[in-house]
């Protein structure tokens, strides 16, 4: 088996919810991501939580995560509302947008901004397999090492 060199991703998730993201940056030291990654050439490095937006950004001013994850309903604030201000400062983040709300299409909306989209499961089993799923969909696309 050919050993192929890993690029390691540091990640910055924001959540106005402590307890889902604490389980979306633990769902990222679970073996199950560490593997899916590791097929497709990349380490799990940094994971950082921020509160809101405005957390995020401050953050973003010193640390420039490879892929943000982003709550969509965050109180006054809409996750993807703030998708340019991320990319002004930290433009090659990989930006996941992310929803419990199934009525409304958040898909949509985060799509226009460039980002990717997916829907929070109903439980922690399945949330903790869909955030390396998702993140093997968005990195997948290159991997060379370096992203689109």
């Amino acid at each position: 088996v050919e050993e192929r060199a890993h690029r390691t991703l540091n990640f910055l998730v924001i959540d106005d919810d402590t307890a889902m993201r604490r389980i979306i940056a633990e769902s990222l030291a679970e073996r199950e991501a560490i593997d899916a990654l590791a097929k497709i050439g990349y380490a799990i490095g940094e994971v950082r939580q921020a509160v809101d937006p405005q957390d995020a950004l401050n953050q973003l001013r010193d640390y420039k995560p490879d892929v943000l994850f982003s709550d969509t309903q965050m109180g006054m604030y809409r996750g993807y509302e703030y998708c340019e201000q991320y990319r002004g400062i930290s433009p090659n983040t990989e930006i996941i947008g992310m929803s419990g709300n199934t009525g409304a299409d958040f898909a949509s909306r985060w799509q226009e901004k460039g980002a990717a989209y997916m829907q929070k499961p109903d439980n922690l089993f399945d949330l903790l397999s869909a955030v390396p799923a998702k993140l093997k969909e968005v990195l997948a696309t290159d991997t060379s090492g370096t992203r689109k």
